[in-house]
């Protein structure tokens, strides 16, 4: 039948219905298709034999909607493919380079918040507002949503016990969170010291600075441990784990030329020891005493006693930090 022979509603009908379509500028069975209904299924089939015995399904539409095909679909370049009646969701490959920050009609909404892209990228978008995306798992039977994307917060969830495995396949150097601003700060494993590293320092959010003085007389009195002197000031708390990033001292109101001698006490596996002590000459050495220099982990409580040689009742004031662990 010639094309121009076809009618405009063209009815064939019959146990197994077909339709079909011979190209005659082909060597057959090349440009043998046929539109077929079979167990309710529509079908779109290709001929393998001359005589129609044998061919392959290039696309079924089952009763239910749902379709299947023989290969790969292939979606061209700048083409939106939609999900959801409302076209919620879409996928595209972008063919051409996309700037940052570049509204893409029906892909990027809004005043879009977005990265450059290069050619050729994939584009996955919620178009609803406020919508999320969920990638999940079947894990033995059960699903798993690992990685959920919120789309009222702008934040990706982790939601996993075993957390992010990073895995460059051997033994090597391994970024794992890189900061895109300048100077680059990331947070790496360092194979060969087998440790990790940070390119900018890390300060934890919890860091508490005290200040105060007290006054007694560092001479007469005595202190807690029992030694000449007195307490100044307790740092931290019995079994609760603390860094002390730095401890200093004011001791200006002293008398000039009295001996200090600064003591720290903690306790070891249960029992108190003496940790430090160090004497100091008030007007020789600074008046700012230095005691802490550099971040020291801590689990029990760290008493100060100051003891000077000269009878004298004054204050003595005292600065730390204190990082929570």
């Amino acid at each position: 039948m010639d094309v121009a022979q076809i009618k405009p509603i063209e009815k064939v009908a019959g146990a197994t219905p077909e339709y079909r379509l011979e190209e005659n500028d082909q060597t057959f069975p090349a440009g043998m298709w046929r539109l077929i209904v079979t167990g309710d299924t529509f079908q779109i089939q290709r001929a393998t034999a001359v005589d129609w015995s044998t061919t392959t399904v290039a696309l079924s539409i089952a009763n239910d909607g749902s379709i299947t095909g023989l290969a790969a679909w292939l979606i061209p370049d700048d083409i939106l493919f939609k999900l959801g009646t409302g076209a919620d969701e879409v996928l595209l490959n972008r063919s051409t380079v996309l700037n940052a920050n570049t509204a893409l009609t029906g892909v990027l909404i809004g005043t879009p918040v977005s990265p450059a892209l290069a050619a050729n990228s994939l584009i996955i978008a919620n178009q609803t507002q406020d919508g999320d995306i969920l990638i999940a798992v079947n894990d033995g039977g059960t699903s798993k949503g690992l990685i959920h994307i919120d789309g009222s917060l702008g934040e990706i969830h982790i939601h996993s016990a075993d957390g992010l495995n990073f895995g460059s396949g051997s033994d090597a150097d391994q970024d794992l969170i890189t900061v895109d601003v300048t100077g680059t700060p990331k947070i790496y494993w360092d194979e060969s010291d087998d440790c990790f590293r940070s390119a900018k320092a890390i300060i934890g959010g919890n860091m508490t600075n005290i200040v105060g003085d007290t006054t007694a007389n560092w001479n007469t009195a005595t202190g807690t441990s029992g030694e000449s002197g007195e307490d100044l000031v307790t740092i931290g708390a019995n079994d609760t784990n603390y860094k002390l990033l730095s401890l200093t001292l004011d001791v200006s109101a002293c008398t000039n030329g009295a001996l200090l001698t600064v003591k720290m006490f903690m306790q070891i596996n249960g029992v108190e020891q003496k940790v430090y002590s160090q004497n100091y000459l008030v007007n020789t050495d600074p008046d700012g005493l230095w005691i802490v220099q550099a971040a020291v982990g801590i689990h029990e409580a760290v008493r100060v006693e100051v003891e000077s040689d000269t009878s004298e009742s004054v204050a003595i004031a005292y600065d730390y930090s204190l990082e929570s662990m």
